[in-house]
């Protein structure tokens, strides 16, 4: 029987940046609305055009910049940086320095990233298997920058001489690395169980988890872990479409999910209300989205 080690539940927003999200005014009004009524974390999603589906996108690097000078104590993150589609040593600077800016809340939300054309239509193939190496070597020159020392990097895709980058993090080591993927694909939970934790969804996103999926997921991620510290598990609770919202709060909590994530989103009905609720803080967010 596995054992679960408990973890006080964290709660936190996913803002989207497209669609009627695409302002920052509203952006920075979220996220001081968010802080304001104790939301643990904020996190915001990377694409470059999605195929246009969604209209205008906010860069996510300004994005952040923008939320870590505007408030003080929330964490705030990415769910998800397609790391394949950046330049890893440019990234590692520009994410080191909005952990300098917010004064260590930074968490880093990694993965290959989708649509296909988010990459085929700036002229980069779309193969998983390459791009799944090209994260890998990326995390690790994210880790080799973040260090502050000169190194030198010889990888399949990324070669760099005599580097030394700074600013280093704001937090020690480093930046918390958390990596995305689709369940039941078990390559990315156990590059998470390698890194700080992981950011899962079911392949049939966006529809929610099977209490059994969650239970086996958990179960396969602590199984890899090499030590007592579990990392981070990041779930979204409230998909649009998705019911007993309460009764899946409760499972997350009790098998070891260590943050849930409220969405908004343009399907999840008119903003004013959207933040009417989620101003209230979690809890009443929790009762009301149900």
């Amino acid at each position: 029987m596995t054992s679960y080690l408990i973890h006080q539940l964290k709660y936190a927003l996913f803002i989207p940046l497209f669609s009627e999200f695409a302002d920052p005014q509203l952006l920075l009004e979220i996220a001081t609305k968010a802080e304001n009524a104790g939301w643990d974390g904020i996190f915001l999603p990377d694409h470059l055009m999605h195929d246009n589906k969604y209209g205008s996108w906010l860069d996510i690097i300004v994005s952040l910049s923008s939320i870590a000078v505007n408030t003080s104590r929330i964490k705030i993150g990415t769910w998800v940086l397609p790391l394949p589609r950046r330049q890893p040593w440019q990234l590692a600077k520009q994410l080191a320095t909005i952990d300098q800016l917010s004064n260590g809340r930074l968490i880093l939300g990694a993965g290959l990233g989708s649509p296909a054309s988010d990459y085929t239509s700036i002229g980069m193939d779309y193969d998983t298997k390459i791009l799944a190496e090209k994260l890998d070597e990326g995390l690790t020159i994210l880790d080799l920058c973040w260090k502050g020392m000169p190194f030198s990097y010889d990888g399949k895709h990324y070669k760099l001489e005599h580097v030394e980058l700074h600013p280093k993090p704001y937090q020690k080591p480093r930046i918390p690395i958390l990596i995305a993927g689709r369940w039941p694909a078990k390559k990315p939970i156990l590059r998470g169980s390698k890194w700080d934790g992981i950011m899962p969804i079911t392949n049939r996103f966006p529809e929610q988890f099977k209490e059994n999926e969650l239970r086996d997921l958990v179960t396969y991620y602590l199984s890899l872990r090499e030590n007592n510290n579990n990392g981070d598990i990041v779930i979204g609770w409230n998909q649009p479409g998705t019911t007993n919202k309460a009764e899946f709060h409760d499972l997350c909590k009790d098998i070891g999910v260590t943050w849930l994530m409220h969405n908004l989103h343009p399907m999840m009905g008119p903003i004013d209300k959207q933040l009417e609720i989620m101003s209230m803080g979690q809890k009443h967010t929790l009762r009301a989205c149900d």
